[in-house]
């Protein structure tokens, strides 16, 4: 009999077995990559066997011949099944599968230099496929490779060192289920795919393929908690892991980003749109919004609008019920091609790396809402596909472009989301009409569909476009000695200073664990990151990027739900924060105001960015119209010298804080109350922040 002690040193032994240390690390960074055929990588598989009894799909072992003229690393394989095992009846054919991507390690596909084919050599590699274990033939392609010059390490030399394994437990939605734990270290100064063959006890026995990306230099605790089926989100909670074979590595060693930002900037420049222009864009307009609910009865508006080169809309409706506000979100989408930022403030605010050789991966605030959609494909300089790096078949865009002279124009865009049928669940066209050099949208489409059931169809027309000469169009607030009231009270408390600074801490947050975000846990504790985080903004950009560490061992699965609930709560509260708000001159910069009963404490207000009235109550709160929302009350607290939200009520829903002053202006929410906000018994929530830290 084998004790425990003596298991893990026969555990450890196994994983190290062939794959030596390698102390002086390869120098990665001087390694020049190509663009290769994948052509010349030819390929073949020389085995397949199953997983194991009662799963799905089968291990491919892959080989790779390279005649390419550099070296290369396969990435993304194109497998083909081509005839099944068994008995056939005459000369019947056996109808073929279609194809599947098999991707040996995960985005990036480029800049990758791991277990590489030299060239006029071959490699082998294992990948597990998703057909069944019965095929027995297969073609296999390669799709994707990274191509380089330079020499590596030889193969065997893994930069990855197995620590020890152990066996935990999670708990998922109430349930607990046996988990494996492996502690691994990246010895190399890149970030590194490590691939592992696992034989699983539990809960099923059997081989599979797995993998783990560890960040440059990292020492990580690695949690096997599920057991991967044939496809993706198919798979099994709870794991036992008996052995653990390293079989195969990637590391990144160069994310392209010269390359990629002159790609996606190049494609963005030839978007036709944004060229400069000093005269304003006149034009008649008609909007007809019908739903399904009553698709004979459609709501119609009409009038007319001007846009100046600064990107302000000032519109006038001759006939109609649509707000100004919900026209300028429209009109918004017409004019996509030239709201847009410029290349210049892309590069500005944002990093560039390569998805792979036809996609840019770009990390910051992007220039819309969809800031997780931050993966683009393009072609032939423009862009054709628009998804997220993390999940790219969970929700995405599909781009319809026309080619036009020096540039293309967005013609349609089709949203999907697989949780919603195969159908696009959001389609939109533009019609364009050339005038002085430009391309002015004439017509605009937006149609909703849910699971293939038409819901809506907006449709903005627009007639008699013009580019006329500049001239000076009614600025901000009308001349009124009243807004001198508004504006005191506007200032009156603290608003955040919005210098982009470094939020760093930890974070608790307690629930009755009802909302199915937190997969039944009541408590959730971690650690938190934000980059130039700007405050907690009501609009705009809070903060351009967010990493949460969630404590304990969770499942890939949960650990996402958490980390997304964490920062969904955060953003919940800077909904509604007071100190979030606009500055006086940028919320009312196009708006009218209209004073109330004593001119001095109560406004109601036209065409302002979020408000539209505003009454400072006896006990100097805040009764507040917010677009959208209804009516909120803003009860202040003090810290210091400064005045802060500490109670907002918004209908049923109460949220509360208690404030810290961090010093430099800074005055942050520490401890954030949550009640009603979902329904009356939902919450209460709290959020709690210690040890934080600002930093320029």
């Amino acid at each position: 009999m084998i004790d425990r002690q003596c298991a893990v040193v026969l555990f450890c032994l196994l994983l190290t077995l062939g794959m030596k240390d390698i102390r002086a690390q390869d120098d990665f960074g001087s390694l020049r990559f190509e663009t290769g055929d994948c052509t010349l990588l030819k390929s073949r598989v020389v085995r397949a066997h199953a997983m194991g009894r009662g799963t799905t799909g089968a291990i491919l072992e892959i080989e790779v011949k390279n005649r390419s003229g550099f070296s290369a690393e396969p990435l993304v394989f194109l497998v083909e099944a081509l005839a099944k095992k068994g008995k056939r009846r005459g000369k019947k054919k056996i109808t073929p599968l279609a194809p599947v991507k098999v991707a040996r390690v995960p985005l990036p596909h480029f800049g990758r230099a791991g277990r590489a084919v030299a060239d006029g050599s071959a490699v082998k590699y294992k990948v597990r496929s998703p057909f069944a274990n019965d095929v027995k033939k297969f073609k296999i392609t390669v799709l994707e490779a990274s191509f380089f010059v330079g020499k590596t390490k030889s193969k065997s030399k893994a930069p990855i060192k197995v620590i020890g394994k152990k066996e935990g437990e999670i708990e998922e939605f109430g349930q607990k289920y046996a988990c494996t734990i492996v502690r691994l270290k990246n010895l190399s100064a890149f970030p590194v795919d490590a691939i592992f063959e696992a034989t699983y006890t539990w809960p099923r026995k059997a081989k599979s393929i797995i993998s783990c990306q560890l960040g440059a230099s990292e020492t990580k605790e690695w949690t096997i908690s599920t057991f991967p089926q044939a496809y993706a989100g198919s798979e099994l909670t709870g794991a036992s892991v008996s052995k653990l074979k390293l079989i195969d590595w990637s590391v990144r060693a160069s994310d392209g980003e010269q390359i990629a930002q002159e790609l996606f900037l190049n494609a963005w420049k030839n978007w036709r749109g944004t060229q400069p222009r000093t005269g304003n864009i006149l034009g008649e307009f008609q909007l007809n919004y019908v739903a399904a609910a009553n698709p004979g009865a459609p709501t119609v508006t009409k009038g007319h609008f001007e846009f100046t080169p600064e990107g302000d809309f000032h519109v006038t409706v001759s006939e109609g019920k649509s707000k100004k506000r919900t026209l300028d979100l429209i009109l918004q989408k017409v004019f996509v091609g030239m709201v847009r930022p410029s290349g210049d403030e892309l590069k500005k605010s944002n990093h560039f790396r390569m998805a792979n050789a036809h996609s840019v991966v770009m990390v910051g605030p992007l220039w819309d809402k969809n800031a997780n959609r931050n993966l683009f494909e393009l072609k032939n300089g423009a862009i054709v596909l628009r998804t997220s790096e993390e999940n790219p078949e969970a929700n995405f865009e599909k781009w319809v472009t026309k080619e036009v002279e020096d540039g293309w124009l967005l013609t349609e865009l089709n949203w999907y989301s697989k949780f919603l049928g195969t159908e696009p669940n959001r389609s939109f066209r533009w019609r364009y009409q050339e005038l002085a050099g430009y391309y002015l949208p004439i017509y605009y489409q937006n149609s909703v569909s849910f699971g293939g059931n038409w819901f809506s169809t907006t449709e903005f027309k627009i007639s008699n476009i013009s580019i006329s000469k500049p001239k000076d169009l009614a600025k901000a607030q009308p001349e009124n000695p009243n807004n001198s009231a508004l504006k005191k009270i506007w200032n009156s408390s603290y608003r955040y200073p919005k210098a982009p600074v470094t939020l760093t801490g930890k974070f608790e947050i307690k629930s009755p664990g009802t909302d199915g975000v937190w997969s039944g846990k009541k408590v959730v504790t971690g650690s938190f990151r934000l980059n130039k985080f700007r405050g907690m903004l009501m609009i705009g950009e809070r903060w351009q990027e967010a990493s949460f560490e969630i404590d304990g061992t969770h499942s890939d699965f949960v650990r996402k739900s958490l980390v997304s609930a964490v920062e969904d709560r955060l953003r919940m509260w800077a909904f509604r924060d007071w100190a979030g708000r606009e500055s006086f001159d940028s919320e009312f910069s196009q708006a009218k105001i209209v004073v109330a009963k004593d001119g001095k404490s109560s406004f109601r207000f036209s065409d302002a960015k979020i408000f539209e009235s505003l009454q400072q109550r006896a006990d100097k709160s805040l009764l507040l119209g917010v677009s959208g929302a209804g009516q909120r009350i803003v009860e202040f607290g003090r810290v210091g010298d400064f005045l802060v939200p500490i109670r907002i009520e918004t209908g049923d829903e109460i949220l509360s804080a208690t404030f810290k002053d961090m010093g430099s202006g800074w005055v942050i929410p520490v401890r954030m109350r949550f009640e009603r906000v979902f329904g009356a018994d939902w919450g209460p929530e709290t959020l709690v922040l210690t040890d934080l830290e600002l930093t320029p």
